[in-house]
């Protein structure tokens, strides 16, 4: 019996809290499996941030080495688990520039601004938790789904995002047990000073639950009688379970299964001396590395080893004890010898009857009977209501300047001059149908608006950005019979909803392949809100929410590529065509045609005809006659 009521949540998509319950004839969906995940991930996070806490377990040291373009910050492999419970793996060696980045973060209010230059600079090494979705596998659908549904993302990968703020990441638990540390390890136990009543101790202890150190943190004398010691700390560590541990946190994000905000840790903190030069600024001395607030785990076995060697080490020898308590007193002597036995007594009464015997056990089961037919199916429910994170009036990605996996030259009329780059523009259903600002200054940047360049020569997908890429604000934005952006206006606002990302200088390859980023997460609206930019797809307007639908996801990352040149057969592109395209041409028929488009959703893209041979079914005679027919 208890005398309290569980309080369940409402029914809702994945609930961390419980797991499918699984039986004979239960068909199993998505839901069912992404459930089972969200279970198992939930409980293993929930153990690590709950019995063992957050912080560096293993390397990621930070190091500040001197280079020939100014001091670069390196971070070690290593791992670390993050205030969710979530591990953070890093691999191998990450290296930064600080003046690249002070180059990236010049118009920061926190730098200051020409020509006085802000003098000593605290950077923050920042180790976030982060996941990318990989292996893209073709899927089955309906006969009327577009080609960019023909492969879907098969395995969720763990990564990481290392990044250099302005700003620590939130340690607010973290501090609270530093400081809890230290008033333990200001108590002293003596049996000569008169103790430190519980009453003042357990005030102390509840005081770290405001955020800061009580007054006079800690008193200058505390003291604890070691008869009384273990059940003093004992009592502390009651107070801190029950009552302060919860009260740093809000409820949803501490305790009760809760989910922390914060997916981040902090590495070391960087007190970088800057200087101007001309229009820059520039590291002026040496970079100072401070880790005193990172925060790290021991590991069990080293726990093991200090606990068994009875510390860290033996302190100076106190002064001579008291007296110690009377013992006990010591044992009774042997009995002595028995005594003749004395004469029979009267035979008693008879006792009464003993209580019965408990019951045999229950016989086994019977076998079960045969399944009954199945009973008729029931009316369909009542549609659910929205899923949790559904907005309104979210800003949208409306406008290109490219086509998605098509062909791209980078060109583009800016202010009535040729330049080269590419352009998006933001609204919500379509360009210039809502107010003039759709962004914050600012969050439209380098950073969050990418350019990557695919060599074809290697492996490697590396930035392309060789000259001085930057990104501008436009307006007054003309659109072709395709609805791709042509040209624009270059404008004083800060981001009036459209924005160009220049890159005049880089050298381009015949047959490059060009990925375009926008992290939504960080591209901010004029209400303060991420913009909706997850599931973008090449038909526009669109979103993650279907055409029409008022409600849609705050952040995630819109993705495109194209290419820098088309490959065209017979007057067919064969990175756009479409099954019926691909029939038209010699030697290929439906099935061959199919094949094709699967392989091609597989790699990204054709960049050259030589990738057909990857193909199954065409072989070198069909390849030479395809060839043959380059335009």
């Amino acid at each position: 019996m208890s005398d309290f009521t569980t309080a369940c949540p409402d029914a809702s998509a994945l609930d961390p809290l419980k797991r499918v319950r699984y039986s004979t004839g239960l068909v199993l969906g998505v839901d069912e499996f992404r459930q089972e995940q969200s279970y198992f991930l939930h409980k293993d996070r929930l153990h690590q941030r709950s019995l063992h806490g957050y912080g560096t377990v293993c390397g990621l040291e930070v190091s500040v080495e001197d280079t020939g373009d100014g001091p670069e910050v390196r971070v070690e492999p290593g791992l670390a688990v993050n205030p969710r419970g979530e591990d953070i793996c890093v691999p191998r060696a990450q290296c930064a520039r600080l003046h690249d980045w002070l180059d990236r973060h010049r118009d920061d209010p926190e730098l200051g601004s020409p020509p006085s230059p802000p003098g000593d600079l605290d950077l923050h090494v920042v180790l976030c938790y982060a996941e990318c979705e990989t292996d893209s596998v073709p899927v089955p659908g309906g006969p009327c789904r577009s080609l960019e549904d023909a492969t879907t993302p098969s395995r969720i990968r763990d990564a990481f995002e290392l990044s250099l703020r302005l700003e620590p990441p939130e340690q607010v638990e973290e501090e609270a047990i530093q400081r809890f540390g230290e008033l333990l390890r200001a108590i002293e136990i003596n049996a000569t000073d008169p103790p430190t009543s519980l009453t003042e101790l357990e005030d102390l202890v509840r005081a770290l639950a405001d955020g800061s150190p009580p007054a006079g943190s800690p008193p200058p004398a505390l003291v604890a009688h070691p008869d009384d010691a273990a059940e003093v700390f004992r009592h502390l560590y009651r107070i801190w379970i029950t009552e302060v541990r919860p009260a740093i946190l809000p409820l949803e994000e501490s305790c009760a299964c809760g989910t922390p905000r914060e997916r981040c840790v902090l590495l070391a903190t960087l007190r970088v001396p800057l200087a101007e030069v001309g229009e820059t600024l520039r590291v002026d001395g040496e970079v100072v590395i401070d880790e005193e607030e990172r925060p790290f785990l021991l590991q069990t076995r080293l726990l093991q080893e200090l606990l068994s060697a009875g510390g860290v080490g033996a302190g100076p020898q106190g002064p001579p004890g008291m007296d110690g308590q009377d013992g006990q007193d010591g044992q009774d002597g042997q009995d002595g010898q028995d005594g003749q036995d004395g004469q029979d007594g009267q035979d008693g009464q008879d006792g009464q009857d003993g209580q019965d015997g408990q019951d045999g056990q229950d016989g086994q089961d019977g076998q079960d009977g045969q399944d009954g037919q199945d009973g008729q199916d029931g009316q369909d429910g009542q549609d659910g209501q929205d899923g949790e994170g559904l907005e309104p009036d979210l800003v949208r990605i409306v406008a290109l300047s490219w086509r998605h996996r098509g062909q791209l030259d980078l060109s583009f009329q800016l202010d009535g001059q040729n330049t080269r780059g590419v352009a998006v523009a933001f609204g919500f259903e379509d360009i210039g149908d809502s107010l003039p600002v759709q962004v914050r200054p600012g969050s439209v940047d380098i950073s969050t608006f990418q350019l990557w360049r695919e060599d074809t020569n290697s492996v490697l997908i590396q930035p392309a950005r060789y000259g001085r890429v930057q990104v501008v604000p436009i307006d007054d934005i003309v659109r072709n019979a395709q609805g791709v952006i042509i040209s624009a206006s270059s404008t004083a606002s800060p981001a009036p909803g459209a924005a160009l990302l220049l890159d005049p200088d880089s050298p381009l390859g015949e047959a490059d392949r060009f990925i375009v980023r926008i992290l939504g997460d960080h591209v901010i609206d004029a209400d303060g809100r991420a913009i909706d930019a997850e599931f973008v797809r090449s038909q526009l307007p669109t979103g993650d929410r279907p055409l029409g639908s008022p409600v849609g996801v705050q952040g995630g990352t819109f993705e495109s590529w194209m290419f820098r040149s088309s490959i065209v057969i017979g007057g067919v592109d064969l990175n756009l065509a479409t099954l019926g395209d691909l029939v038209g041409l010699p030697g290929i028929g439906p099935g061959l045609a199919a094949r094709i488009i699967v392989r091609r959703e597989l790699m990204g893209g054709f960049r050259s005809i030589d990738d057909l041979a990857t193909v199954p079914g065409i072989g070198p005679n069909l390849l030479d006659q395809l060839r043959a027919l380059l335009s």
